[in-house]
């Protein structure tokens, strides 16, 4: 009886191992040598062969996980008045690391900024109304857990932008479009005003029913009387 069972967990452990065994001499790099093609297995050495990791540190730098970059803190934002307009700044320590991509949509420039979060003290997004004569408003916001959106809308257009890296961040240069009614009216040269019929001095009317008195003046020589 003991016999048979000793039998048996032999034929057993032969069935478990074979396959493990067999698997491991796949994975061996074989090499073909000889006149007749005979194939001849090359065990590796130990140096050779890729250890498992043993600690977290070794599985992450194994990883096939790409390292990405943490995305850029905007931590506050500011609007100033500028001799042409405003200023928008991006107040991040990081600024020459933001990527922005501007686009219209109607009066509104809207500009997508990848790779950053807003990280404001007190709120979720940042709101200016009317912060210069030409621009109704200005936002930013998060749109997505690695992207902001910076929008200003012009009241009758477009504002033009410029973009200047600093020290304090990323600032937006923005010039609005000036409206027909802030432009400054044409000058006009002074035309001479010609007299009207009514504006000329009336000339004194002459009557030709008064008669007209003649005086004649003259000296007399002497005066003879003729005798009777």
């Amino acid at each position: 009886m003991f016999k048979r069972q000793l039998f048996m967990v032999g034929v057993l452990s032969v069935l478990l191992i074979q396959p493990a065994f067999a698997e491991a001499i796949e994975q061996i790099p074989q090499v073909k040598e000889g006149k007749r093609g005979s194939v001849v297995a090359k065990i590796p050495r130990l140096s050779e062969i890729d250890r498992p990791a043993t600690n977290i540190k070794d599985f992450l730098s194994q990883s096939s996980i790409p390292n990405t970059q943490s995305p850029v803190q905007v931590t506050g934002v500011r609007v100033n008045s500028t001799n042409t307009g405003i200023e928008v700044i991006l107040e991040t320590k990081e600024g020459e690391k933001l990527k922005p991509t501007s686009s219209n949509q109607g009066n509104t420039l809207i500009t997508d900024i990848s790779n950053s979060q807003l990280a404001l003290a007190n709120a979720k997004e940042f709101r200016s109304d009317n912060p210069v004569a030409g621009i109704s408003a200005v936002t930013v916001t998060q749109i997505d857990a690695n992207s902001i959106r910076v929008t200003v809308t012009g009241e009758v257009g477009v504002p033009k932008i410029e973009l200047f890296d600093s020290d304090e961040g990323l600032i937006f240069g923005l010039t609005p479009v000036a409206s027909t009614a802030q432009q400054p009216p044409t000058l006009q040269s002074p035309t001479e005003e010609k007299p009207t019929q009514e504006n000329q001095p009336e000339k004194p009317a002459v009557s030709t029913d008064e008669p007209i008195e003649l005086v004649v003046t003259g000296e007399q020589d002497g005066y003879t009387v003729p005798e009777a």
